[in-house]
């Protein structure tokens, strides 16, 4: 699949297994511009419009990060986190232009809750962060995911998708249909 726009994935480490951490890049191929893991080097911000932040041993499925996007694509949206329960630090998808403005490093927003954007949102504005649920997008833990659950929660979410789209279309034209017969009634009982 290709990136629909250039992010920078940043994996924490801590506290997973080489396994999990394979697993986590391995589901990031192709979706990312680019993967940081911390620890590993440096990382630029150069050419990304926004940073991926996700611990590792957490799996995307194939399409999870441009169905996010579309998510995170609503005007004035700043952060959008991934609901997993029980996971301490949200899988987060932050605009670039926060995190320049903010001056947080990779890994801050790495390693940061949910507190660390609080002093930076306005919480008056409803719009300025979300949240999005992990089997809405393809979202999974390494070790509930088997090898192929990529490929097939990316399958069925994206079969889904396009029935939902279809459902929508013929829903729309049996309203007008139905509409259209209510008013010939109305027009042969005048």
């Amino acid at each position: 699949m290709a990136v629909m726009r250039p992010v920078l994935a940043v994996v924490d480490p801590a506290g997973a297994s080489a396994a999990e951490l394979d697993a986590t890049r391995a589901s990031l191929r192709g979706q990312v511009a680019a993967v940081h893991v911390l620890g590993e080097g440096s990382a630029s911000l150069d050419g990304v419009a926004a940073v991926l932040v996700l611990p590792a041993g957490i799996v995307l499925a194939r399409g999870a990060l441009a169905r996010l996007a579309r998510h995170a694509a609503m005007p004035g949206r700043q952060v959008t986190r991934v609901f997993l329960p029980g996971l301490d630090r949200p899988v987060a998808l932050w605009r670039l232009e926060l995190v320049r403005r903010a001056g947080l490093s990779l890994e801050q927003l790495a390693r940061g809750g949910t507190e660390l954007e609080r002093p930076l949102l306005d919480p008056a504005d409803g719009r300025a962060r979300a949240w999005v649920p992990a089997d809405e997008i393809g979202v999974e833990r390494a070790e509930k995911a088997s090898r192929t659950w990529p490929w097939v929660a990316g399958l069925r979410l994206g079969a889904a998708a396009r029935v939902a789209g279809v459902r929508s279309r013929l829903g729309q034209l049996k309203r007008a249909r139905a509409l259209e017969a209510q008013r010939e009634k109305q027009r042969s009982s005048s």
